[in-house]
């Protein structure tokens, strides 16, 4: 019982911790709370001695270590404890403020790259002037532009209009300034895009009639001004789904071609017949290599100026190895995206075949594969009015040297690009994109069996240049990391078959990349696995 009142009265004095079925334990002490207990001191210290100031007296004026011996021990640790009190929080303070500091960085970053619906600025904007009045009206998506912008609709705003006023307006569309108007007593239904050299005059018997001739116009005879209108948004825009930006259907294309054909290829990460560490040694005998299937996934985070984009992709894949060589793979791929702006949805599918033919031998130091690829890619968005297709065709090379346990690769692509019609809403849309991509790459994989045995770290960095049509964004840089463990063969698998968690983790490949061109930033999270 003696014992059972101690613990509980050093329980409410708070330094020991009782648990139920589980016992008393000393209590954890917390910065915060050290911090107020030496704040506490520091003010009864500094009260103790304003006091002590205005009574002391000229006698007492003396050196406190005259009252103690040095021999006197317990005063003269009482000094240095005070001292080291002292010091503490002067360290104490400085920690929490760099603390704070970090808190609030934390914060700025969360808010920078998660609030988009804050930050980002709206697709559509529209501002009608009339009868020396105006308004101004933003909209996210193509159907909610549509369905407010009508003639009736400016009585609404400026109840003074008739149809007989003056009215004009300026429409971005995208980002790219389109005027209209209605001249003085004219029911005619003047359209300008200056940055396409477009200029129209729709004349119905009424203003209504008049919107309906340019809808009418738009779906059937105004496919080249509407291929103009495409090109131009490529150009000017940094949220296009076509191209122009790292989100857009060309970038993303280009992208998975690079990756079956460098980044796949060398990767410690990514499946058995990745080139090992160390040279296989080639025994002549002809081997049964199984096929692989490739789950992948990335988020994807892109920035401009006032536009953001969130992007998730998911890339399926899967690998036909040959018996003779396991680096000689046939690839098929099925890329699938879905990109956000704000209430503006955009989704992208594609086909994609690869095959990769090794140039040097198997027990060679310097491994050396060529890839070539065809991809078919289409995307669309009736939020962003936006829509085509693209053909491409390139090769890429994948280069590794061993350099004992670290190995080094370099990879080079060239791919060229084509865009075709695609109809969304009765409207043909052909983008007109025709550009030749250069990708480079260069990584470097790390042995990291320090941390947890087996495991790889791998860095590496991609720069991606477009010539053809001119771009909003015709480069990229992109800088990441990548860790997993290293793949094993099946026939370790077998003498290892116990060990099933690990089988699991050797299939799983992490990472994150930083990426940045012409007025974009952005980062990409990316989780893959091969079995």
């Amino acid at each position: 019982m003696v014992v059972r009142q101690v613990l509980n009265q050093l329980a409410a004095d708070g330094l020991v911790v009782i648990e139920p079925y589980k016992g008393a334990s000393v209590a954890v002490v917390t910065i915060d709370q050290i911090y107020e207990t030496f704040s506490a001191v520091a003010m009864l210290e500094g009260y103790s001695a304003k006091l002590a100031a205005e009574n002391i007296t000229d006698d007492g004026i003396t050196s406190p270590f005259n009252h103690f011996s040095w021999d006197d021990k317990s005063n003269l640790w009482r000094y240095v404890k005070m001292a080291i009190v002292k010091l503490n929080l002067s360290w104490i303070r400085r920690i929490n403020d760099i603390r704070r500091r970090i808190i609030f960085t934390l914060i700025l970053l969360f808010i920078a790259f998660f609030e988009t619906n804050i930050l980002a600025a709206p697709l559509f904007q529209i501002n009608v002037t009339s009868e020396g009045s105006s308004y101004t009206q933003t909209y996210n998506t193509a159907d909610d532009l549509t369905n407010d912008v009508k003639v009736e609709n400016i009585i609404k705003y400026i109840p003074s209009y008739t149809d007989a006023s003056a009215a004009s307006g300026i429409l971005r569309f995208r980002g790219i300034p389109m005027t209209f108007s209605y001249p003085q007593d004219s029911a005619a239904l003047v359209l300008d895009v200056p940055s396409i050299g477009l200029h129209k005059t729709f004349d119905g018997e009424t203003r209504n009639d008049s919107v309906e001739l340019l809808k009418d116009w738009f779906k059937k005879s105004g496919s080249d001004e509407i291929k103009k209108l495409m090109q131009e948004a490529a150009k000017s825009t940094p949220n296009d789904p076509i191209a122009g930006n790292p989100s857009s259907l060309a970038s993303k294309m280009v992208a998975n071609s690079f990756n079956q054909g460098f980044v796949d290829k060398v990767s410690l990460l990514s499946d058995p017949a990745s080139l090992r560490l160390q040279p296989a040694a080639d025994s002549g005998e002809r081997s049964v290599n199984a096929n692989l299937i490739a789950l992948k996934a990335s988020y994807g985070r892109y920035t401009n100026d006032d536009a953001k984009i969130d992007s998730y992709t998911v890339p399926l894949s899967y690998i036909i190895r040959s018996n003779n060589d396991e680096r000689m793979q046939l690839t098929a791929s099925l890329p699938l995206t879905w990109n956000k702006y704000n209430s503006a949805n955009s989704y992208a599918a594609g086909l994609g075949f690869a095959f990769s033919l090794p140039i040097t031998g198997k027990t060679s130091d310097h491994q050396w594969i060529l890839t070539p690829s065809i991809d078919y890619g289409a995307t669309g968005s009736i939020d962003m009015y936006s829509g085509g297709q693209l053909v491409q065709g390139g090769i890429t090379s994948s280069y590794t040297y061993h350099a004992g346990a670290y190995r080094f690769s370099m990879g080079n692509a060239v791919t060229y690009q084509r865009s075709f019609s695609v109809t969304i809403s009765d409207v043909a849309m052909d983008p007109g994109v025709s550009n030749t991509v250069f990708r480079n790459g260069l990584m470097v994989s790390i042995p990291t069996s320090f941390l947890l045995s087996g495991s790889v770290i791998e860095l590496f960095v991609i720069d991606t240049r477009f010539t053809g049509n001119e771009l909003y964004s015709n480069y990229s840089d992109e800088f990441g990391i990548a860790w997993g463990f290293t793949k094993r063969g099946a026939d370790e698998k077998k003498q290892d078959n116990v060990k099933m968690i690990r089988n699991v983790l050797t299939n799983v490949r992490v990472g994150a990349s930083y990426l940045t061109s012409k007025g974009n930033k952005g980062f990409t999270m990316n989780m893959g696995w091969v079995f």
